[in-house]
């Protein structure tokens, strides 16, 4: 159990999916900043709501069917609103279940999707082939590049002007077409080089 502060309690085990889906899954957009973000505050706010619920007393529901509708409420809001991250549905269950994850929670929550968030950026976009986010607020970048991100761009210059500023052949000849059949090298005319 992670204590961010003793007045929080915060048991960070259902994360470790969360971070599976952004460095094993970059692309999918399950794995993206906003499907973080909201699916991970929606089910937190469901979870809270059906927490309500009374569970004891002659009218109370057993804890077991609160925690499933909690779980079926939060999948299907998010199917809804079009923010899908499986691992957020945890989320619904945990905070229905018990009176130690608070509205604190849910700020220590965000704060944890922030920093995953900007630590995902800086690790993966230092690889030449990583890019991470692909889009932020629904919105993709032109051309389908995604976010390039100020680590990759910097990263991607500096090694512009380290790497040489033309390549030639390895033979040092240079052809052309002329008319047809014929080449020119830069020797003259194919009949002129030495055999």
């Amino acid at each position: 159990s992670l204590q961010v502060d003793g007045r929080i309690g915060f048991d960070a085990g259902w994360y470790t999916s969360t971070l599976c889906i952004v460095f094993a899954l970059t692309p999918a957009s399950v794995g993206q900043p906003r499907h973080i973000f909201l699916a991970h505050l929606w089910n937190m706010l469901v979870g809270l709501a059906c927490r309500e619920i009374p569970t004891t007393g002659d009218y109370g529901l057993p804890l077991m069917w609160v925690q499933a509708l909690a779980v079926a409420l939060g999948i299907s809001g998010q199917a809804y609103i079009g923010n899908l991250h499986p691992p957020a549905t945890g989320l619904s269950m945990i905070f229905a279940s018990g009176p130690k994850w608070t509205w604190s929670t849910i700020v220590a929550v965000m704060l944890a999707d922030t920093v995953v968030v900007i630590i995902s950026m800086l690790y993966i976009n230092l690889s030449e082939r990583g890019q991470y986010p692909m889009y932020w607020v629904g919105l993709g970048w032109a051309g389908g590049g995604g976010t390039k991100g100020v680590v990759k761009s910097k990263v991607r210059s500096l090694r512009r002007s380290i790497a040489p500023a033309s390549k030639q052949s390895h033979d040092g000849l240079r052809r052309r077409p002329l008319d047809g059949d014929q080449y020119k090298t830069s020797y003259g005319a194919i009949s002129d080089l030495p055999v």
